[in-house]
């Protein structure tokens, strides 16, 4: 490979072109590599294995961009996933949070299935379970911000909904200024009013995919609220980065 191709590559990778490591610590115990899932410019993300114990462990931005020095800032990405997983632990529906001996690095346990697709049928046992984990995470003062796409939901093999990738969520712990003030209240129930309204739009059209009424009551589909327009309009420069920086790794 052409070295000035392999440089600019490696940019726009996580981990640069080095690959993850074959091994880690997770828990104490040493884990095996198996298979990547997701290499990106912020994450890698890859299943690993012992025992037939299985893991998955997403490791935040480490090289540097074209010089500018980020892991300080993949570390703190990775802090504040795993401490939303902390926050999480025991709810329905969002998999066990590992402790892992890496600085820039989340794990949790390996949920096995797929992301739901806009045309997979599913029943209404499904999205019962799914505004119940909701209901959990929104009650330990998290917002999950990122149910947009049903690409977000992971259908698991046992046929139950799961969320699985916190790094957008809203959590703003008590011990950190300005604290559990208004504003941050404010913005919480503002994602969260979100995170409901993705929920009704993902039943309300597989409802209309599979020829069932649409539903009544609080799980009734609605009108684009400001909120999720708001809350578009707020993630746009995350998103045009994301597109960005996949588009400049296509090119060369």
């Amino acid at each position: 490979m052409d070295p000035d191709k392999k440089y600019l590559d490696a940019q726009f990778m996580a981990l640069g072109c080095g690959g993850l490591p074959e091994t880690v610590m997770v828990d104490g115990r040493a884990f095996r590599f198996e298979c990547v899932f997701k290499h990106s410019f912020a994450i890698a993300v890859a299943l690993y294995e012992t025992d037939g114990e299985k893991v998955v462990i997403k490791i935040h931005r480490q090289k540097r961009f074209f010089g500018l020095p980020l892991r300080w800032l993949g570390g703190l990405m990775a802090g504040y996933e795993d401490a939303v997983l902390l926050r999480c632990c025991g709810v329905d529906g969002v998999p066990r949070r590992r402790r892992i001996d890496l600085k820039t690095a989340v794990a949790h346990d390996y949920i096995p299935g797929r992301s739901l697709r806009p045309s997979e049928p599913v029943d209404d046992v499904f999205f019962v379970r799914l505004f119940n984990t909701l209901d959990q995470i929104h009650e330990r003062g998290v917002a999950y911000v990122d149910l947009e796409k049903p690409a977000n939901i992971l259908k698991g093999e046992d046929g139950y909904p799961y969320l699985i990738d916190f790094q957008v969520a809203f959590y703003w712990p008590d011990n950190l200024p300005p604290g559990n003030c208004e504003l941050t209240k404010l913005i919480r129930e503002w994602f969260q009013r979100c995170d409901r309204y993705h929920a009704c739009k993902h039943k309300h059209l597989r409802r209309m995919c599979q020829g069932a009424p649409a539903g009544h009551g609080k799980n009734a589909p609605l009108r684009k609220p400001w909120q999720v327009r708001a809350a578009n309009a707020l993630l746009a420069p995350w998103r045009m980065m994301r597109k960005l920086t996949v588009a400049g790794r296509k090119k060369h």
